[in-house]
């Protein structure tokens, strides 16, 4: 049977704008450990690899030694204050029914905790959106590891020469790259076309709907 034609978008600021959110759970987690609040931008710009890499960067702020407690509250804090801060972009729903009627199978790999992606996601989009969903967990990678990635497209029925990675950060580029699979870089991400300054995708689009050039070329190829 042939792979299943397949496009894997990244999730936070890719499918939604939910910066709000994450940068306020971090922001108050840092304050109620009795650290400083970096700018929202300082926060952004280590955003795409996972709260374990954030606080990584934390640490530097001398936050070593609560690093694994802050992760968790930091959860716990963006599982309260999420929807108040989350919306799906324009014309991102109109595009996920175009790819629908045209065929493909959908999937969602997010650098965030998977219980997390798991709830936003299907709180945010009708039942049956997507075919996969998946964030970090325990013996599940995140990105740039391509073991994720190729791992959800299995599960789906669909190979690397069938498929797209769609993400607003050059984590999304690694990943695909590394697994082979053709890359899109979204330009209403968190750092704009600046985030792929030093990890340029196989292409750029500036709106949703032009996804659907990229979806034909797979599917036709």
């Amino acid at each position: 049977m042939e792979p299943r034609p397949c496009v894997v978008f990244d999730f936070d600021g890719t499918l939604a704008d939910s910066v709000d959110g994450i940068v306020g759970a971090v922001s108050d987690t840092l304050s109620r450990y009795g650290y400083p609040r970096p700018a929202p931008a300082e926060i952004v710009d280590h955003m795409g690899r996972g709260l374990t890499a954030l606080y990584g960067w934390a640490a530097s702020l001398g936050a070593e030694k609560d690093m694994e407690s802050m992760i968790a509250d930091t959860r716990k804090r963006y599982s309260e204050i999420w929807r108040d801060h989350t919306r799906i972009f324009p014309g991102i729903p109109e595009l996920l029914i175009a790819l629908r009627a045209r065929g493909a199978v959908l999937g969602v790999l997010s650098n965030k905790g998977h219980e997390s992606t798991v709830k936003v996601a299907n709180d945010l989009f009708p039942a049956g959106t997507f075919d996969a969903i998946h964030g970090i967990a325990e013996g599940w990678p995140g990105k740039p590891n391509p073991e994720g990635l190729l791992r959800l497209l299995d599960a789906v029925g669909s190979a690397p020469n069938r498929a797209l990675m769609v993400g607003d950060m050059s984590v999304d580029v690694r990943v695909g790259r590394a697994a082979g699979v053709r890359t899109v870089g979204v330009a209403w991400g968190f750092q704009g076309a600046a985030a792929f300054a030093a990890d340029p995708p196989d292409e750029m689009v500036a709106v949703p709907k032009d996804i659907l050039g990229s979806f034909d070329a797979i599917l036709n190829g």
